[in-house]
């Protein structure tokens, strides 16, 4: 499934938005200037919701700031381009009647800070926080293609060069980060005010999606031998509770490719900013709580023969770390339920790894951790494989802990 988000961007009465008049009209020397065709964004309001948690963005008016950049993308060859600058991202547009003729080939967009505002209807319209230099309209000789990339949660800073884009954000494993970008179009033309132009509808579409791998724990009781009863019974675990889930030594902070002009396939990547800057995520409830403050008993239930049985019970909400990583690394601790400070934690990392060598996690998609005790001195883990699209499960990640 691919979460698509589009923004409707409201034209404004005024020719430029956050310039003065006299920068309304064409530069004093040769080059470009600003067409009468307004930029226009659409947009789906809601991701669809296949998991709902306190932490995802499910609703793309939830996000108090969202960083949307317009970067020119190629030449289009129309009449006068081949004389006009050379795409370099380098150059951010020079919103004056002397710079902006000749600055439309970068950044045209800068980070701007944007909401979406919910209109009762399928669609989201984005609105830009006020205080910001940007111009609202396409350039009028469509020199240049240009392509819209998006962000969430915005930061102050990024950086830029003649081909790429990026931001760093700090995580702390409850935050959700989206990406998205314009509808690919096989036309030169698009995006500018010429293709615009010759279309039905005057939107750019962008598609956004969650970035991030995330991991759901679920716990299950299983019954051991009870040689005093001789019999298999949950004795061994019914005095106790979950008191703690952590993902061990991950990424708090994150680098964001925003856009990539050589490599695509590279827009929209996460990597760590180094991979010496570590942290502990411990597990929170759907209130923002550890999860360590109230311990989680087993459930436990009858079926129709009058069987005792174990309920699989979810703890806490979803952790969100870095992509693209082979493996990750967690730890368990079960308390005593009357006792909670007497604890007993796994004596040793558990490895979350999928099958195949080269596999790894995916963003956008869910893996959902099944935790089996038997008793402090068994817990075995099966990991399947869950999404916030659809995705098979993956029966590799069984583990037993002695």
């Amino acid at each position: 499934m691919k979460e698509r988000i589009l923004f409707l961007l409201l034209v404004v009465s005024s020719f430029l938005a956050g310039c003065s008049n006299s920068d309304h009209h064409a530069p004093s020397q040769p080059g470009e200037r600003v067409s009468d065709v307004p930029i226009l964004l659409q947009s789906d309001t809601r991701f669809p919701a296949y998991v709902s948690t306190r932490a995802m963005v499910n609703d793309i008016t939830e996000p108090d700031s969202l960083g949307i950049f317009c970067l020119a993308r190629e030449k289009t060859g129309i009449g006068g381009s081949d004389d006009a600058n050379d795409v370099d991202w380098n150059v951010v547009l020079d919103n004056t009647s002397t710079g902006y003729g000749f600055t439309t080939n970068g950044i045209y967009w800068s980070n701007l800070a944007c909401t979406a505002v919910d209109t009762g209807e399928e669609n989201a319209m984005l609105e830009v926080l006020p205080g910001q230099d940007y111009i609202w309209y396409y350039p009028i000789t469509s020199w240049y293609g240009y392509d819209f990339f998006g962000y969430y949660p915005r930061q102050q800073s990024y950086v830029h060069n003649s081909d790429s884009v990026y931001v760093d954000i700090e995580t702390d494993g409850y935050i959700d980060i989206l990406w998205g970008r314009s509808e690919k179009i096989d036309n030169k033309y698009a995006y500018s005010a010429r293709y615009v132009k010759s279309q039905e509808s005057s939107v750019a579409h962008m598609h956004f999606k969650h970035s991030l791998t995330q991991f759901q724990f679920y716990f299950v009781a299983q019954k051991s031998w009870n040689k005093q009863e001789m019999n298999a019974d949950f004795s061994q675990v019914k005095n106790l509770k979950i008191k703690d889930v952590c993902i061990l030594d991950t990424y708090s902070n994150l680098r964001m490719v925003v856009a990539n002009r050589l490599d695509d396939s590279r827009s929209g990547a996460i990597v760590p900013v180094n991979r010496y800057d570590m942290i502990d995520i411990a597990l929170k409830d759907s209130s923002g709580t550890d999860v360590s403050e109230n311990p989680i008993p087993f459930s436990f239930s009858t079926n129709e023969l009058g069987e005792e049985v174990s309920d699989t019970v979810r703890v806490g909400e979803g952790i969100m770390v870095c992509p693209n990583e082979k493996e990750y690394y967690m730890s368990v601790c079960l308390c005593d339920a009357d006792d909670p400070e007497k604890e007993y934690w796994s004596e040793k990392r558990i490895t979350i790894k999928l099958s195949g060598d080269n596999a790894r996690f995916k963003s956008g998609y869910i893996y959902k951790i099944y935790v089996t005790v038997v008793g402090v001195s068994t817990i075995s883990i099966d990991a399947t494989l869950e999404d916030w699209q659809e995705a098979d499960p993956d029966e590799s990640l069984k583990f037993e802990l002695n």
